[in-house]
C-alpha cells in the first residue's frame, strides 16, 4: 500500500517553490506522490504559504463553527387547593402553571491542545538549532488557525484560501493580529511528531518555520480528517 503525500508552497510575490526530499516530486498543492511503501495507506498532505498583505494568494480568515443551543421541554406542574365549609367540601380546578427550564449551550469540542502544544515545542526546538528565537504563542493566531482547520475539515477541502475566498491575511488580520507573516497547512498526520517531521522534510514548510523574522506562532488542529495549521506572525 502506499501512502499519498500532497505537497504546495507559496512564497512571497505569488512564486511556486518546489518542496520535498529528493525521495518526492510533488512541487504544488495538488500534486501528489508515492512516499514510504510499506506505510498504511493514508493520505497526507501538505501546504505552505508565506507573504504579505498585498499578496491576495496569501490571506486567511477565520471559521469558528456556531454552537448550537438546545431548549429544554417545558415542565407543568400542577397544583390543588381545597376548601372545607361545615357540610360541604369543594375542590377548585387545578390551575395549571408552566416551569421552563433555563437554555443551555452546547460548547463546540475543544482543540487538542496537548497536540498543539507539542507542535509549538517541536518549531522552538528547531527554532534553536538553527540560531533563531523562539516564537511565543498568539493567542490571535490560535483562532485563526483552528477556525481555519475546523473549516477544511467541515467542508471536506485542503488549501489555504478559504471557500469564501480569504486567505490567511484575511484570517489573522480579522482576528485583530495586525502583521500576518505566513502559514503551514497539512492533512492526515495523525500526531504532532508525524505533521511536523512532514513540515521539516519539506522546503517551504521548514522555511517558514525557521524564518528568523516570525515573532508569533499560532496552531490550530482538528482530529476529523487530521487538519493541521501554523499562522506564523512578525
Amino acid at each position: 500500500m502506499l501512502v499519498g503525500l500532497t505537497l504546495g508552497a507559496v512564497c512571497a510575490g505569488g512564486a511556486s517553490v518546489a518542496v520535498g526530499p529528493a525521495t518526492l516530486t510533488g512541487v504544488l498543492l495538488g500534486q501528489s506522490s508515492p512516499l514510504n511503501p510499506a506505510s498504511p495507506a493514508v493520505t497526507q498532505q501538505l501546504g505552505n504559504a508565506a507573504g504579505h498583505e498585498q499578496n491576495d494568494r496569501l490571506a486567511t480568515t477565520t471559521a469558528d463553527a456556531p454552537a448550537s443551543t438546545t431548549t429544554a421541554v417545558p415542565t407543568t406542574t400542577a397544583t390543588s387547593t381545597t376548601t372545607a365549609t361545615s357540610t360541604t367540601t369543594t375542590t377548585s380546578q387545578p390551575p395549571t402553571s408552566t416551569t421552563a427550564a433555563p437554555t443551555t449551550t452546547a460548547a463546540k469540542p475543544p482543540a487538542d491542545t496537548s497536540a498543539t502544544a507539542r507542535v509549538l515545542t517541536l518549531v522552538n526546538q528547531a527554532r534553536a538549532s538553527a540560531g533563531c528565537q523562539p516564537l511565543a504563542e498568539d493567542k490571535r493566531l490560535d483562532r485563526a488557525a483552528q477556525g481555519h482547520s475546523d473549516d477544511m475539515s467541515a467542508h471536506s477541502y485542503f488549501s489555504h484560501t478559504s471557500q469564501d475566498g480569504r486567505t490567511f491575511v484575511d484570517r489573522e488580520q480579522q482576528t485583530g493580529y495586525p502583521s500576518p507573516g505566513g502559514e503551514n497547512i497539512a492533512e492526515g498526520y495523525t500526531s504532532a511528531d508525524a505533521v511536523m517531521d512532514g513540515w521539516m522534510h519539506s522546503d517551504g514548510h521548514r522555511r517558514n518555520i525557521l524564518d528568523c523574522s516570525f515573532a508569533t506562532i499560532g496552531i490550530g488542529v482538528t482530529t476529523k480528517g487530521w487538519y493541521w495549521v501554523q499562522d506564523f506572525g512578525r
